[in-house]
């Protein structure tokens, strides 16, 4: 009973930290753009520390080695405490009116990553093996259900109000998201005592030389990352600057997305359960195939909030899909350390993608980052048809 609450716990922090994570995702990229930086300087930052960032990569490899020896539960409280200092810089950023801020602010972020692995372990130890495309799916749910209202919510206080208002209130979610870690969550990984001491060499040779069994999921999991870091890593960014949308917006876009994300991710979590990861990953990139037609073809507002119906499909089939894919693969003892080492090689190989896209935009406009990343589907829906196996 203690290892489901630990589910519960999980669940509860995920809706906190997914409603903060949400409300700033819609000012994220208008307020550095706000600082006068340019789409350069926001792919780079997307480089840096966003999803498919280089420091999440290395935050991702050492969270998961560590959770694997020193347990679960200190990296994620370490998680929520570097968010606070994260949001804490963003408000110093607005203060002195100075983007160079942002840089040490999403380093803050991207170190954040650092509990990830110990999350995915803990729900994958907390439940039995025909559980974990469902369990996935669940805590996935928490943190999109208020990303149906929050960038909808975030973009109207950042209208009304300024950006300040929608960073306190990141900042009181997260300190709240912290609360049911700390107080409900039970430590599930069983000690050593005699475990061998962190090697940057060791790490290397391990990031660099997957298990064979796994390679070709690991080289397709780098290619999904690095093509959608082309052009979705700074679609919000290149929304404002191709058509002037609104900061609410870009907030009502994101919370349609969500919507049809929620909408998709509990039936998909239990035919992942029941048909497997594999066909899952590849009806993922096949979906993103009409999305990227359709933000080539359409200029409407109407267009783009349809368009997000793909969009909710592509997350909710690739997600659950992907973590039991590989949680399935290896030993209890060594998931956090698998999965770290998984965004670590995708980080690695695709953290360049959005400073990439954001040149091809400088240079082509709106047009060229998409192009790229439907090339990119395309080569990664063939890479996993040809290499990857149920």
């Amino acid at each position: 009973m203690s290892r489901k609450r630990n589910v519960y716990a999980l669940i509860a922090s995920s809706f906190l930290s997914g409603f903060r994570m949400n409300i700033i995702s819609a000012i994220w990229q208008p307020f550095i753009l706000s600082l006068g930086a340019s789409m350069s300087v926001i792919g780079f930052v997307e480089s840096l520390a966003g999803h498919r960032g280089i420091i999440p990569a290395f935050a991702h490899l050492i969270g998961g080695w560590f959770s694997d020896r020193k347990g679960r539960k200190p990296f994620l409280v370490l998680g929520c405490i570097l968010v606070l200092f994260y949001l804490g810089l963003c408000l110093l950023a607005l203060y002195f009116k100075d983007w160079r801020i942002v840089f040490p602010a999403t380093i803050f972020l991207g170190l954040s990553n650092l509990s990830r692995p110990a999350q995915s372990s803990m729900v994958a130890d907390s439940v039995r093996e025909k559980e974990l495309g469902t369990a996935y799916s669940l805590i996935m749910t928490a943190a999109i259900i208020p990303g149906v209202f929050a960038p909808a919510l975030g973009g109207f206080i950042a209208d009304r109000t300024g950006f300040v208002s929608v960073f306190v209130l990141g900042l009181a979610l997260e300190a709240l998201a912290l609360f049911p870690i700390v107080v409900l969550v039970k430590e599930t990984l069983i000690f050593n005592n005699s475990v061998e001491e962190f090697s940057w060499k060791e790490m290397a040779f391990r990031l660099f030389s997957p298990p064979a069994h796994l390679r070709p999921f690991y080289i397709a999991i780098a290619a999904d990352s690095f093509s959608w870091g082309l052009g979705y890593g700074i679609l919000y960014g290149m929304l404002v600057k191709t058509y002037g949308l609104s900061t609410s917006q870009i907030g009502a876009i994101i919370s349609a997305s969500f919507a049809a994300w929620l909408f998709f991710q509990i039936p998909v979590g239990r035919l992942v359960d029941r048909f497997g990861s594999f066909k899952f990953l590849v009806i993922s990139e096949l979906v993103g195939i009409p999305l990227m037609l359709g933000w080539l073809t359409f200029k409407s507002l109407k267009a783009f909030f349809f368009l997000q119906i793909f969009w909710g499909l592509v997350a909710a089939t690739w997600v659950p899909a992907a973590q039991s894919y590989l949680a399935l693969k290896v030993p209890q003892e060594n998931r956090g350390e698998a999965m770290g080492l998984l965004n670590a090689f995708r980080g690695l190989f695709s953290f360049l993608s959005p400073f990439l896209g954001g040149i091809l935009y400088d240079l082509t406009g709106f047009p060229g980052p998409i192009l790229a990343n439907l090339l990119g589907i395309i080569c990664t829906t063939a890479l996993l048809l040809l290499l990857v196996r149920e």
